[in-house]
């Protein structure tokens, strides 16, 4: 009988576990921007013109792009996640889906679709 109800707790915490536990802890970000531009994600070179980028959840990343002496830069910061606001209304009923804030899954990007404006400058030339 000790064994049973042993399980039946186990399982009522596993079901009742934040939501946020399961969600992925990377997350796809794409940035675009002029086609010869050079794109980074937090210093590392991702690509030319548009790419798709995977990036963690719960972090703040810095997005740029480089044309010839012209940069534009983009910070992209976090927000809580939809599984996040449900971890947050199950904690109010029970207290173990408060346990979900802790994982990357209770946070998502505040951006997952960057464009940064450049544009190639005409060159002046006098005679």
């Amino acid at each position: 009988m000790r064994i049973i109800a042993i399980l039946l707790c186990a399982t009522l915490l596993v079901s009742q576990s934040g939501c946020s536990l399961f969600a992925p802890a990377m997350v796809n970000v794409v940035v675009a921007s002029h086609p010869e531009a050079e794109l980074y994600v937090d210093g590392t070179r991702i690509g030319k013109g548009t790419a798709t980028h995977t990036v963690r959840r719960d972090s703040s990343h810095i997005v740029m792009a480089k044309l010839d002496d012209q940069t534009a830069m983009v910070s992209i910061g976090t927000k809580m996640s939809s599984t996040g606001v449900l971890d947050i209304v199950g904690g109010i009923f029970f207290l173990i889906p408060l346990l979900g804030l802790l994982a990357p899954g209770a946070w998502s990007p505040d951006q997952e679709g960057i464009t940064l404006p450049l544009e190639r400058r005409a060159i002046n030339s006098t005679k």
